[in-house]
């Protein structure tokens, strides 16, 4: 049973827990330079905080009051950024639609940026939530990935195909909960 990637070129291996964003190869294969330096949950040694604190060094890409974005340490494709919330908010589900929005609007300005800028020839954008979801550093962040024909960065997935009825189901359950 073969995952397929994202950019259409096929492959892939059997689903496992790392994260779709990863290069293809084995899982964990692309190492986590930031668990290295965070080995605590707590927002003071949370390594994204102190890279907002400038307590660790980074390549800022833009910063504002409520956003920094800058460039990851183990990129998977050249010119791949993180954006955040200058806030510890630890996944999605703590964020609020009014920094959710700022945080977007500033995605979005940047990815243009980025695109005019690095000439990419694409770019994907990718949020992780809990270990799950493929998150490893536990703050929230916005990979911004500019993509490039021929580069070896692929997102692999394996697509099924439910029934009308289990989608309506799925669809009713997640409308519930609104």
């Amino acid at each position: 049973m073969g995952g397929q990637r994202h950019d259409g070129a096929g492959g892939g291996g059997p689903r496992d827990t790392q994260p779709p964003w990863r290069s293809p190869g084995p899982p964990h294969s692309r190492p986590n330079a930031y668990r290295d330096l965070d080995t605590s949950r707590s927002v003071n040694a949370c390594i994204f905080c102190r890279i907002v604190s400038g307590e660790v060094p980074s390549s800022k890409v833009f910063e504002d009051d409520h956003v920094v974005a800058f460039m990851d340490i183990a990129a998977v494709t050249e010119g791949h950024f993180l954006v955040i919330p200058r806030k510890h908010v630890e996944t999605l589900y703590g964020l609020d639609s009014i920094l959710a929005g700022h945080l977007m609007a500033v995605t979005t300005r940047l990815a243009k940026a980025a695109k005019k800028a690095l000439r990419c020839d694409g770019m994907n954008l990718y949020q992780a939530n809990e270990a799950a979801g493929g998150q490893e550093v536990p703050h929230l962040h916005l990979h911004v990935i500019p993509r490039y024909k021929g580069d070896s960065f692929g997102i692999r997935y394996n697509p099924t195909k439910p029934p009308r009825e289990k989608l309506d189901e799925k669809a009713a359950k997640i409308r519930g909960a609104l």
